[in-house]
């Protein structure tokens, strides 16, 4: 019997992505032999908040800095569930503001 499939298509398709921002926009997509019902998110095994849609899905996520394990979970009417995860780090962001260019 097949599973639902959740697909992520923003920011990117990849499974990890890198970003100074303090939150993230993620969005996609979610199939299924059955219908779709839910899905749901969440960052290194907390809830996310809530998820927008189903089929047609997106969430806004805040990030710790560092690596933050975010996962997917689409679950179908027939009680099946499939995942899909991704690995956003948020980086340091540059404190150096272009002056150490200035004065080169």
């Amino acid at each position: 019997m097949r599973h639902p499939t959740i697909t992520l298509i923003s920011p990117t398709t990849d499974d990890t992505y890198t970003t100074p921002a303090s939150t993230v926009a993620l969005s996609g997509t979610a199939t299924g032999p059955a219908a779709i019902t839910s899905v749901t998110c969440a960052n290194n095994g907390a809830s996310c908040g809530a998820v927008s849609g189903t089929t047609n899905w997106s969430v806004t996520v805040a990030l710790a800095l560092g690596v933050n394990n975010i996962v997917f979970v689409a679950r179908d009417n027939a009680g099946r569930s499939g995942s899909a995860s991704i690995a956003v780090t948020r980086s340091v962001p540059s404190r150096d503001n272009g002056w150490k260019n200035f004065f080169a």
